[in-house]
C-alpha cells in the first residue's frame, strides 16, 4: 500500500510540472464549463496576472478574506449605476499618478475624518451646486475669485460683519 503511494506521488511529481501544474488541474476539474471557457479565452498575460492574483489571495489571512468577500457582497447589492459609478472612479484611481493617488487618498482620509452632520452639509452643498443654471455657476466663480483677491483683514471684516447680521436675525 505504502509503495504504491510513493509510486503515485513520484508519478504525480513527474507529470504535474509537465502539464499547466498540479494546482491548476485540480482547479480545472472543480470549476464549471463555462469557467474553463473562460479560463481558456485569456491571454498568457491575464493567465498570469490571475495566478498572481490567486496566489496573493491564498497569502492572506481569514480576517481579511472575509472583509474582502463582505465588502463585495456589498457591492453586489449596489444599484447598477453605483457600481458603475464605483467602477470609473476605481479605473481613475488606477490610472492616475503617484501624486495624484496621493492626493486622493488625502481627500479621502479628509472626507472619513468628518462627521455624519459635516458630511451631510457637504453633500447638500454639492446637491445645490449641481442644480445651479450655468449663470448661477458663473455668478459663484467671480464672487469666489473676488474673495480670493481680498486681504486676510478684509476677510475677517466681513467674516464679522457675517456673523453680527446672522446672529441679529
Amino acid at each position: 500500500m505504502i509503495k504504491k503511494l510513493i509510486i503515485f506521488v513520484l508519478i504525480l511529481g513527474t507529470i504535474a510540472p509537465i502539464s499547466v501544474g498540479a494546482e491548476d488541474v485540480v482547479e480545472k476539474v472543480a470549476a464549471s464549463p463555462e469557467a474553463i471557457e473562460r479560463w481558456n479565452n485569456l491571454t498568457p498575460e491575464q493567465k498570469e496576472q490571475m495566478r498572481a492574483r490567486h496566489e496573493k489571495w491564498k497569502s492572506l489571512d481569514p480576517q481579511r478574506k472575509a472583509q474582502i468577500k463582505k465588502r463585495y457582497e456589498r457591492f453586489l447589492k449596489l444599484p447598477p449605476d453605483e457600481r458603475e459609478r464605483l467602477k470609473s472612479n476605481w479605473s481613475k484611481f488606477k490610472d492616475a499618478t503617484p501624486e495624484e493617488k496621493e492626493a486622493m487618498r488625502a481627500r479621502f482620509k479628509n472626507w472619513k475624518d468628518k462627521s455624519v452632520a459635516q458630511r451631510a452639509q457637504l453633500k447638500n452643498r454639492g446637491d445645490r451646486l449641481k442644480n445651479m443654471t450655468d449663470e448661477q455657476k458663473q455668478k459663484l466663480r467671480e464672487k469666489r475669485e473676488e474673495w480670493r483677491s481680498k486681504s486676510p483683514e478684509e476677510k475677517r471684516q466681513m467674516r464679522e460683519k457675517f456673523q453680527t447680521r446672522r446672529h441679529s436675525k
